[in-house]
């Protein structure tokens, strides 16, 4: 019996030793890792500016992007940026496409870039949209032939593949609930980049994901509130993206307050031409390819696995339905001015 007692005894003793040890090695695991983490966040914090280098002596870049294709864009924010030989990037829905097709024409001529901003610009439900165009209504499949529909219709009446998207509303869902899932991998195997909507970041050119892309808003600012946000992407070596919808003097209702005074924008692009500022502005493609190279990431490619036969016919189907949709709307604008001038 004593015999017995004693392995008993041992036997706890090592237990609790084993334990004791096993807390021990976690505790100091644990630091270990919070340590190194913090060894990471103050790397980065330090190499931001230190290991990425922008084109000859720029400290930034700066890329202007502007979503849905507004007749404004047309009429008043390409002649600013064309007096200033600044390339912006514009996100077109095909409902306003038709209006002015000739001059979207012209844009890309003059070296704009054309990005994918989907057909039907679906919505979370919660911003009040119509229940059937609402992202919580959508699929993967239905999600990935918008998107193909969309580069279709642009490749066919403007002429370029687009290889930017960005997101409507910024959101980068589809599905509600338990079946709620992400769509980013259809935009990354369709799309060299994908922006976000006014989340208020910076592009971090060493670790951000080109395939999320944070923005600002330029809509409402003043040239004081934009270059505030300029001068801190400069002193931290990052990319700067502004996203805005229409351009004008403000005193139309039909903006929806979305919009950018030509003075902020003529300032923008003035200040940002000036060489001494050491800012880099170019559109969202050139500056995304520049980045991908520096990183030693290879060129872009679609990925075969969404390239489906089916998606395929569906979006071809469609895209001639909007084609014929946008022709419709240009010619009958093309007639209304041809009369208005008689």
């Amino acid at each position: 019996m004593k015999i017995k007692r004693k392995s008993f005894v041992w036997l706890s003793i090592t237990l609790n030793i084993i334990l004791i040890l096993t807390v021990i090695i976690f505790v100091l695991k644990y630091q270990i890792e919070d340590n190194f983490s913090d060894q990471i966040y103050y790397n980065e914090t330090v190499q931001d500016s230190a290991t990425f280098f922008w084109p000859s002596t720029k400290k930034m870049a700066l890329s202007l992007t502007f979503d849905d294709a507004k007749v404004s864009q047309i009429d008043s924010g390409i002649p600013i940026l064309d007096k200033y030989n600044v390339k912006a990037t514009f996100y077109v829905s095909p409902d306003n496409l038709g209006v002015r097709l000739e001059e979207w024409k012209n844009a890309v001529k003059k070296g704009h870039e054309i990005g994918n901003h989907s057909t039907k610009h679906p919505c979370s439900i919660n911003f009040g949209f119509q229940h059937i165009k609402s992202l919580e209504n959508l699929s993967m499949s239905e999600m990935q032939d918008d998107l193909t529909t969309e580069n279709q219709l642009i490749r066919k009446l403007l002429g370029v593949q687009p290889v930017s998207f960005a997101y409507p509303c910024g959101e980068t869902t589809v599905g509600q609930g338990l079946n709620t899932r992400s769509y980013v991998p259809i935009v990354s195997s369709i799309f060299e980049s994908g922006r976000l909507s006014s989340v208020g970041g910076y592009v971090n050119p060493l670790y951000s994901d080109i395939s999320q892309l944070p923005s600002a808003e330029l809509d409402n600012k003043t040239f004081v509130q934009v270059k505030e946000l300029i001068e801190e992407a400069k002193a931290t070596g990052k990319w700067l993206i502004l996203s805005t919808h229409n351009v004008g003097d403000g005193n139309n209702s039909g903006y929806n307050d979305l919009i950018t005074s030509k003075s902020t924008l003529e300032a923008v692009c003035k200040y940002a031409n000036d060489p001494s500022n050491g800012i880099w502005i170019d559109n969202v493609n050139n500056i995304t390819c520049y980045i991908k190279e520096k990183r030693g990431e290879k060129p872009f490619n679609h990925l075969a696995e969404y390239k489906k036969p089916t998606s395929s016919l569906y979006s071809k189907v469609w895209s001639l339905y909007y084609i014929w949709k946008i022709r419709v709307t240009h010619y009958s604008y093309v007639i209304k001015k041809k009369l208005k001038i008689s």
